[in-house]
């Protein structure tokens, strides 16, 4: 049996949590969030303690926001676990937890259609997302799932693993976020503008046939660089074309590239 080597850190405090948990004891700690900088000292009743992605949380009641919370343990630090008795609380930890993916429930649980390529259908058979997956359509091409959960940032997470071999067909908004994150994703790994004027120069770019000019040379690497985004890519090369005069006798010449470096920032993916 070969395991993962990789451990999330916090373990250490289990069994103070589960002695706490066990004996109904108040715990106290200063907790970190990965998300603030600033430190706070909490007051808890532990309840229970759940696994998300290889990190252990302890989810218990909070005096000081009066709610049910969960703490990663790799961010508590400090811990102590006083002599202060508690009355256990008749919470269902196990269906507050039913319709979440990871650790958060923020988001109200809804149904949501995924679309999955046929090279990713069978592993998402056999190890579903979540518990309420439920296969609706089945073709040689393409696999369609229902689930019913909390669209948090943890199942976004989880779709953003799969790439390209996933599609969010409902609800529009978990769409539109994928979607969103995607495109800057994509934005990251963008040629730069001083790759591209480097492939130019040194005539890395499509070969240029006799009979084209070098703007019209310009706009077909442009367009291999952008993913055949070509209709755009011809209105704003007309734009720059139009408005100065960077083509001079559909020559290249340095304005040329100057007004090209403006667009590049500014382009829409």
């Amino acid at each position: 049996m070969i395991l993962e080597k990789k451990k999330s850190s916090g373990t250490e405090h289990m069994y103070v949590i589960l002695h706490a948990i066990e004996n109904n004891l108040v715990l106290k700690f200063e907790h970190r969030s990965y998300w603030k900088p600033e430190q706070t000292n909490r007051t808890v009743e532990p309840i229970a303690i759940k696994e998300s992605q290889n990190r252990w949380y302890l989810v218990g009641f909070d005096a000081i926001k009066n709610d049910i919370r969960n703490f990663g343990l790799d961010r508590i630090t400090n811990l102590e676990i006083t002599s202060t008795k508690f009355k256990p609380k008749k919470i269902d930890v196990t269906k507050l937890y039913t319709n979440a993916v990871g650790i958060e429930t923020y988001e109200p649980a809804t149904k949501v259609v995924l679309k999955f390529d046929k090279s990713q259908s069978q592993y998402i058979k056999s190890l579903p997302l979540h518990h309420s997956q439920l296969v609706v359509e089945d073709t040689p091409d393409f696999c369609i799932v229902e689930l019913f959960v909390h669209p948090t940032f943890d199942f976004i997470l989880e779709l953003l693993k799969q790439g390209e071999l996933v599609e969010v067909l409902e609800p529009k908004e978990l769409r539109n976020k994928l979607k969103e994150r995607l495109e800057k994703a994509a934005k990251q790994y963008r040629m730069t503008f001083q790759e591209f004027k480097i492939l130019w120069e040194k005539k890395l770019l499509p070969s240029k046939s006799k009979e084209l000019r070098d703007g019209q040379w310009l706009m077909i690497c442009l367009n291999e660089v952008w993913a055949n985004e070509y209709s755009r890519i011809v209105h704003s090369i007309g734009c720059i074309q139009k408005n100065t005069d960077c083509f001079y006798n559909d020559k290249i010449i340095p304005q040329t590239w100057h007004h090209l470096e403006e667009f590049w920032e500014n382009f829409p993916l």
